[in-house]
């Protein structure tokens, strides 16, 4: 039951992530602290351009293996 907690953890964080690097990004030229500049710059580098409606799970699994490998460093 706890691998399963976690692992439900990590997909809520991997779309945390997404929303609001999407949400920063619509209020460009805004700016935020280093350390999130540093991992909204890594997200822009693995997300697409957001145009309309598609299915975003890609996106989600694509943030949650950035999101581990950083916490690794």
């Amino acid at each position: 039951k706890l691998w399963q907690i976690i692992k439900n953890w990590e997909s809520i964080l991997s779309i945390e992530a997404v929303l609001a690097y999407r949400a920063l990004e619509a209020r460009r030229p805004k700016h935020s602290g280093e350390q999130i500049e540093d991992l909204f710059s890594q997200l822009s580098e693995i997300l697409p351009k957001h145009e309309g409606d598609r299915d975003y799970g890609e996106e989600f699994e694509s943030a949650l293996r950035l999101l581990k490998k950083r916490a690794l460093l």
